[in-house]
């Protein structure tokens, strides 16, 4: 805190930030055919059919979509669907996953900044204004939803107030008070994609958006499914809330009587965005 040689500016600051890296989150369990190796071949495609299901398919049963999606590597050189880490079914069963997918650390960082200013303006007349800032934003490299890697997921989030006040001293008896605040809020999650689904030859409706991909079985033994991809309920959207507020106030000393005279005017503004529309959902029983 510091004032100025007339003594009629005084003000303060401060700031705080919080940095934290998650190794939790850095870790997902993954169900996948069990016979799913790096050899992602139409051959190896079709062993791991055959492994997994016990069922013989042809190369010309193989969609090229999916021999596509199979083959797709991260820029980290993974493949988007990992291979099966576990080969013994009862272990498999027994743990309800058969991989576990490494990604980088999760991250949630906090900033945050108060400005306090008071002017003595006369020694009638005071001028107090307030700021407070904070921005914490999140990373989550496996998004809403999904358990492979390519559609990391972060939440912007943020606040911020403002406020100012003048208090004017008319005559001994009376005095009149103005104050004036703006408060913005705003959270959006946004999913990124390290691949399109033209890229795969994945034609869909309306913007280039990679689907949530759900499979209800992605290996029998094991009973569970595999998802991937931006979330169609939490993937793109957020708020954006804005409040503006003005009051004013006359207080008249009569004798034993204290009167008050005022108004208050508020106004709230609620932008909702919600991008998930946009992205569509493919099903399938099994893998």
């Amino acid at each position: 805190m510091c004032s100025s040689d007339l003594d009629k500016l005084f003000y303060f600051f401060s700031y705080q930030g919080v940095r934290i890296a998650d190794a939790s989150d850095a870790t997902k369990d993954v169900t996948v055919p069990l016979g799913l190796t790096d050899d992602r071949s139409t051959q190896g495609i079709i062993n791991a059919i055959k492994s997994s299901y016990g069922t013989t398919i042809t190369a010309g049963q193989i969609s090229p979509v999916a021999a596509a999606m199979l083959n797709a590597k991260l820029p980290s050189g993974q493949f988007l669907i990992p291979s099966a880490q576990l080969t013994n079914p009862t272990q498999a069963a027994a743990l309800g996953y058969d991989a576990v997918t490494q990604g980088p650390n999760a991250k949630s960082n906090v900033d945050q900044g108060i400005a306090n200013v008071d002017y003595a303006v006369s020694e009638k007349d005071r001028l107090t204004g307030k700021y407070f800032v904070q921005s914490n934003p999140t990373t989550n490299p496996f998004g809403a939803v999904g358990s492979t890697l390519g559609f990391p997921q972060e939440l912007s989030a943020g606040s911020y107030v403002g406020s100012l006040e003048n208090t004017l001293i008319l005559t001994p008896s009376l005095t009149w008070e103005q104050r004036a605040g703006f408060t913005r809020l705003h959270a959006y999650a946004e999913t990124g994609q390290a691949f399109s689904p033209s890229q795969f030859g994945i034609s869909l409706p309306g913007p280039d958006t990679f689907p949530q991909m759900d499979i209800s079985s992605a290996d029998p033994t094991i009973g569970l499914g595999l998802e991937f991809g931006p979330s169609t309920s939490f993937g793109n959207a957020g708020m954006f809330q804005n409040q503006w507020e003005y009051g004013t106030t006359l207080n008249w000393v009569k004798g034993k009587h204290t009167l008050s005279f005022g108004a208050q005017w508020d106004h709230t503004q609620l932008n909702i965005v919600n991008n998930n529309l946009s992205t569509d959902t493919l099903n399938f029983r099994t893998f």
